[in-house]
């Protein structure tokens, strides 16, 4: 086993897919779990901090995919977070220079590997249940009002806009 530490976005970044395999459990974060993570990235940005320990996530190599084993609530959550800003920069909600462009970017660098030969071109694949709560979301899809992924992913629409941050402090 070898450990690398690098940045989440990093991470997020490459060109890997992330799988979470069929024994995790679903996701679970709740509201209170979300604050707490967007709390810390303001915090960070106020207190002028480069970067803020997050935890750690361990994957394993297969095929052409990652399997996230730890770590899963926290990459879920951040690419919800992603994926809301895109969408807060693409509706002019949230402003910066060149929001096509900055859009664009945080789609296909954290949440979509484009050159994927499938159908399903996310980086990030859920268990079933998981899986078409999130997918439903990059279609702007939020009948799933008991999934918890909608219900975080409307929170952190929510924090975005009320938040001091600008779109390119959240990035």
């Amino acid at each position: 086993m070898k450990g690398d530490a690098k940045t989440l976005v990093h991470f997020l970044g490459k060109n890997d897919r992330f799988e979470i395999p069929i024994y995790q459990r679903s996701y679970s974060w709740r509201q209170e779990q979300c604050a707490q993570l967007f709390y810390d990235l303001e915090m960070t940005m106020k207190n002028d901090k480069q970067s803020h320990f997050f935890g750690s996530l361990v994957s394993v190599a297969e095929k052409d995919n990652l399997l996230i084993i730890d770590g899963q609530q926290r990459i879920t959550t951040v690419s919800l977070l992603i994926l809301a800003l895109k969408n807060a920069i693409e509706s002019g909600a949230k402003t910066i220079d060149d929001p096509q462009k900055e859009a664009t970017k945080l789609y296909k660098r954290y949440l979509v590997d484009e050159y994927s030969n499938d159908s399903c071109k996310l980086k990030l694949r859920h268990i079933p249940g998981d899986a078409e709560a999130f997918e439903a979301l990059f279609e702007k899809d939020f009948s799933n009002q008991q999934s918890k992924l909608v219900k975080n992913y409307l929170f952190f629409q929510d924090q975005i806009m009320a938040s001091h941050l600008s779109a390119s402090e959240i990035i």
